[in-house]
Formats: structure tokens, sequence, C-alpha cells
């Protein structure tokens, strides 16, 4: 389900094959017992950003509140990207486009988990986070630890409403645009209209309910 929606009613309000929307929304294979599996996104990348900007796997799994195995699973090996797309077209237009398409506005986005704010604060640090990021960088000693400056600071978190209020309707005009582009290629790239595709069921599930009936109306 993506905000609620079962696959057949995402299937129907955006006028989608109810097996393709199945097969994308299906979760991943169960690990094999005994390997360690290397973080999903989007904590993979978080990991692979904080590591780059000289934080340990330990404080990483600490901040992440995950298993440390896993961390130097993703940090080390280069593993846990979530790619299960085929390969790109280099240089064919629609690969291009698609690409422009996916890219998202920096400002949008909360810099530990890389991926577009839903309910932003602005921190003590002077950075907007997700809330439930910035909270789970509280220590032991009720302290923010920064993973911009590394600095311990008292925990005063303050919504960042404008902020939210600008990245839902980047999803709403970027989420119609996705649609808008899969059902042109849909003939001859259906990869690529599904992977528009599930980058919009994101949108969806990160929308208030009349929010997704406006964008689904927009639907070719």
């Amino acid at each position: 389900e993506r905000g609620g929606l079962t696959a057949e009613a995402i299937a129907q309000t955006l006028k989608l094959d109810l097996d393709a929307v199945k097969q994308t929304l299906a979760p991943p294979p169960l690990p094999e017992p005994g390997v360690v599996q290397p973080l999903a996104e989007p904590l993979a990348s978080a990991a692979k950003t904080m590591a780059e900007r000289g934080i340990t796997p330990e404080e990483i799994a600490k901040m992440l509140s995950v298993e440390l195995g896993a961390v130097r699973a993703t940090v080390y090996a280069g593993a846990g990207t979530g790619d299960h797309h085929a390969c790109k077209l280099v240089g064919n237009p629609m690969q291009l486009r698609l690409d422009g398409l996916l890219l998202e506005e920096d400002g949008l986005c909360c810099p530990l988990l890389l991926v577009l704010f839903v309910d932003p604060v602005h921190a003590p640090d002077g950075f907007a986070y997700e809330r439930a990021a910035a909270e789970g960088l509280t220590n032991g000693a009720g302290l923010f630890v920064s993973p911009m400056t590394r600095e311990e600071l008292p925990v005063a978190f303050v919504a960042a409403k404008e902020l939210a209020e600008r990245t839902k309707a980047f999803r709403k005009e970027r989420g119609t645009q996705l649609l808008v582009f899969a059902a042109e290629v849909a003939s001859v790239q259906p990869a690529m209209a599904m992977e528009a595709l599930e980058r919009v069921s994101e949108y969806l599930s990160a929308l208030p309910p009349e929010h997704v009936f406006e964008l689904s109306a927009a639907a070719p």
C-alpha cells in the first residue's frame, strides 16, 4: 500500500495495469539466513554521505539506530543502493528527459536522509531535517548531535511549515509531469514508464488524500 491506498486503488486511480502496479509495490525478497544485508534506501545513501564526511561506522549506526554490520556492508561494499532498474540508455532523449524529471531540489531534501521532506523541522545547528531524522540524532544526554557540524546542542526543533508547503507543491507538480511522461513512453519504453510511476507512487504516499485525487485527475 502507498499512503493507505491498495494496489487496486492506485491502478484504478491512475489508470494503470494492476499487475504492473503490484510488481512495483512488491516487497523485496527475504535475505538469506546468516548474511549481513546492507542498508536499504534512503538509509544507505545517508550512511554513505555521513561516511564521506568522516563519521565512523560506529557513530553512523548509533545516529541512524541501525546495526553496525549493516552500516559496514553498505559503506565498505558499496551495496544497498536499491537500484533494480535496467541499464540506462545513454544519450537517449527519453532517458535524458526522465533523468531530469527524477532530479529533486536539494533545498527540499533532508540532508541526512537525502529524500524529499514530509515533516521538516529547523534544528539548533541552523539546518532543516526530516523530524524523525532529527529526533533520532538526540544522544543519551538529551542533546542534539549535528551531522553537519558535529556539535552537541540543546534540543529545539521548530516546524518548518513554509518548507513543508513548498515540498508538497513540488510533489504535485513533478508528479503530474511524471504521469504525462509515463503515458507518452509506455508503449516504446515500458521500463522508463515504470520508473516514473514508481516515483509517483512515492509522492502519493506523502500527499494528503485530497492532493492524491488532484494528481490522479491530471493523469492522461
